[in-house]
């Protein structure tokens, strides 16, 4: 399904890279040490880190990801 994503730069108050809402089959690419993101409907996303396929994310209310090192991680 469809999931609304906000991306920023370096953390939740960093620049932001990207807000809207991404189309089942459609998909961003962003190139930095570290991105802070918002997925409104996480259940709904395909994470893809450095080529690799995350595990799913599971819930259906907002959660917020540290993505650095080539891994996610919940934001604090």
């Amino acid at each position: 399904g469809d999931c609304w994503t906000q991306v920023r730069k370096d953390s939740a108050a960093g620049a932001v890279l990207y807000t809207g809402t991404l189309k089942k089959g459609h998909s961003k690419r962003f190139k930095y040490k570290v991105l802070w993101v918002r997925l409104g409907s996480p259940s709904m996303v395909k994470l893809v880190i450095e080529g690799k396929t995350q595990p799913p994310l599971s819930g259906v209310s907002p959660a917020d990801l540290i993505v650095k090192n080539g891994k996610a991680k919940k934001a604090a």
